[in-house]
C-alpha cells in the first residue's frame, strides 16, 4: 500500500490483519485500537503513527474513513460524543461495538471480540467468570457449591453437571451411593474462629446408603465418600466441614437426623474416627510444638491403634517434619491430624472427643508430667472428662502408659514419676512400648 494514500490529519480504521507487516505488540497494548477509528500524526517509511508518536502500525493495519463532521466545523473535527451526550477528544476515546463512543479508560473488551462501556457490562447480556475473564452469558454457567460463574467449555473439567439437582458443581455427581476418594464437597463453616476441626467418621453399615440418597448428605455439607480400607458394599467414609472448635454449630447440625443415623451406624475394627485441629495464623508444626505433651495420654487412650499400620507412634522429631499418613498424629502445613482415633461410636462419643480437644487447646505449651498430673487431679478438667468413660483404676493406666509412649516420643524417662502405679504397670507399659 502506497505511503501517499495517507497524509497526517487523516482519520484511519484500524484493523489487525492476519499477517501485518509490523509486529503487533506481543504484551496486547495495541489490541485496544483493533476496530476503531484514529488520526495520522506521522507517516513513515514503515508505517503511521497514532496519538503524539505512541503507536506505530503498519499500512496494512489501516484504512482511510471520511470524517462524520462537516469540513468547516472546526469546534468538532476532534471531538466525538458519547452516549451520554458527553463531548471528548477523538484521541480519548474508543468507539465500541455495543456502547458508540466511550473514554478509552473506561473501555472492556469481552472475550467474543466485542467491546463496551465499562459500567454496562451487565445491561449488555455479559459478565465476568470466577477468573476475571468476559464472556457473554449464554456462555456462563452458575456453579452452586462455589458461588461463580464459569464457562461452558469447563464443563467435565473444572465444573459438572448433576443431573439429580438439575445444578453445577465443582465435583462430579456420583452414579453411586457415595462419592469417590477425597471427590465429595468441602465446606468451611468456622468463619474466622481461632481454634478449628473437623471428623472424618468411617463406618461399615449399608442401612445408611441405603435409606439417604447422595445428595441428601451433600446437603447437609458433610460429605460420604469411599474408602479403599473399608468393605466395598458397606464401608463409607463421612467427612465433615471444617467447624469452630468452641462454637456450637457442630452440635447443631450432628443432632439432624440424617447426621445421626450415619454417625450412630455400626462400626468394625477397620473403622478409624480421624480428626483434623488447625490454628488460625499458625502452621501444622507450630501447633505441634503447642501440644505435643498432650500426646501420649491421647495415644495411651487408643493404644491398641498403635499396633496397626495406619497410626504408628513416631519420635517427636520425624513428626514434627509432617507427611507421615500413616502416624498416629500427621503433622501438615495448616494443620495437624489426629489418626490415632478409632471408630465413633454414636453421636456421643464424637462430641466427647471433640470436648477433648477444647480441654487441650485450652493449654498450650504444657509438658507430658503436666498433662499426666491433670489426669490424675480429681479437680481437674481433663480428670473429670475422662470419667466420664473410664473408672479411676483405668485411669491410671492410662497415665502408666502415656509415661512409656512418652518416653519413646522423646527419650525423657518419665516411670521414675508414676508414683501412683505400680511395677507391674510399668514394666507392662514399657514391653507394649517396646514391641510396638
Amino acid at each position: 500500500m502506497s505511503n501517499s494514500l495517507f497524509k497526517v490529519g487523516d482519520r484511519v480504521l484500524i484493523t489487525k490483519p492476519e499477517n501485518p507487516q509490523v509486529v503487533w505488540n506481543p504484551e496486547g497494548q495495541m489490541d485496544r485500537f483493533d476496530g476503531t477509528t484514529q488520526v495520522v500524526k506521522k507517516v513513515e517509511p514503515i508505517g503511521i503513527r497514532i496519538r503524539g508518536f505512541q503507536w506505530l502500525f503498519s499500512f496494512d493495519c489501516c484504512t482511510k474513513v471520511e470524517s462524520p463532521e462537516p469540513e468547516d466545523s472546526e469546534d468538532t473535527e476532534d471531538m466525538v460524543e458519547t452516549e451520554d451526550g458527553e463531548l471528548i477528544p477523538r484521541e480519548d476515546a474508543v468507539l465500541t461495538s455495543l456502547d458508540g463512543w466511550v473514554p478509552r479508560d473506561y473501555v472492556v473488551r469481552a472475550e467474543d471480540g466485542e467491546t463496551m462501556h465499562q459500567d454496562n457490562v451487565l445491561d449488555n447480556d455479559y459478565d465476568y467468570d470466577y477468573c476475571g475473564y468476559l464472556y457473554n452469558r449464554d456462555e456462563l454457567r452458575y456453579v452452586n457449591d462455589t458461588g461463580d460463574l464459569r464457562h461452558q467449555d469447563e464443563q467435565g473439567d473444572t465444573f459438572f453437571y448433576h443431573e439429580s439437582d438439575d445444578e453445577y458443581y465443582s465435583y462430579p455427581e456420583s452414579s453411586g451411593a457415595r462419592h469417590d476418594y477425597h471427590d465429595g464437597p468441602r465446606e468451611n463453616f468456622s468463619g474466622d474462629a481461632k481454634f478449628r476441626f473437623g471428623v472424618e467418621v468411617e463406618k461399615e453399615d449399608e442401612d445408611p446408603l441405603d435409606s439417604y440418597d447422595l445428595c441428601d448428605v451433600d446437603n447437609t455439607g458433610w460429605a460420604r465418600e469411599s474408602d479403599g480400607s473399608l468393605d466395598d458394599r458397606t464401608g463409607y467414609e463421612l467427612v465433615s466441614p471444617m467447624y469452630d472448635l468452641f462454637g456450637d454449630m457442630f452440635d447443631t447440625h450432628v443432632s439432624q437426623q440424617i447426621l445421626k443415623d450415619h454417625i450412630n451406624a455400626d462400626v468394625s475394627v477397620r473403622c478409624g474416627g480421624h480428626m483434623g485441629f488447625s490454628i488460625r495464623g499458625k502452621t501444622g508444626a507450630e501447633a505441634f510444638d503447642l501440644y505435643n505433651g498432650f500426646f501420649p495420654i491421647l495415644f495411651s487412650m487408643y493404644r491398641h491403634r498403635l499396633r496397626g499400620t495406619w497410626s504408628r507412634v513416631r519420635d517427636n522429631k520425624t513428626l514434627k517434619q509432617g507427611n507421615h499418613k500413616y502416624s498416629a498424629v500427621n503433622v501438615q502445613y495448616g494443620y495437624i491430624e489426629f489418626r490415632i482415633f478409632s471408630g465413633v461410636k454414636n453421636v456421643t462419643n464424637l462430641l466427647w472427643r471433640r470436648d477433648l480437644l477444647r480441654i487441650m487447646a485450652k493449654n498450650p505449651k504444657k509438658g507430658v508430667m503436666w498433662w499426666i498430673n491433670q489426669a490424675m487431679n480429681p479437680n481437674a478438667a481433663l480428670h473429670n472428662h475422662l470419667l466420664k468413660v473410664y473408672n479411676s483404676d483405668k485411669i491410671r493406666l492410662v497415665c502408666a502408659y502415656a509415661a512409656a509412649i512418652a518416653e519413646r516420643m522423646n527419650g525423657r524417662d518419665y516411670g521414675k514419676y508414676i508414683h501412683f502405679a505400680d511395677e507391674e504397670a510399668k514394666q507392662s507399659a514399657k514391653q507394649f512400648v517396646n514391641n510396638l
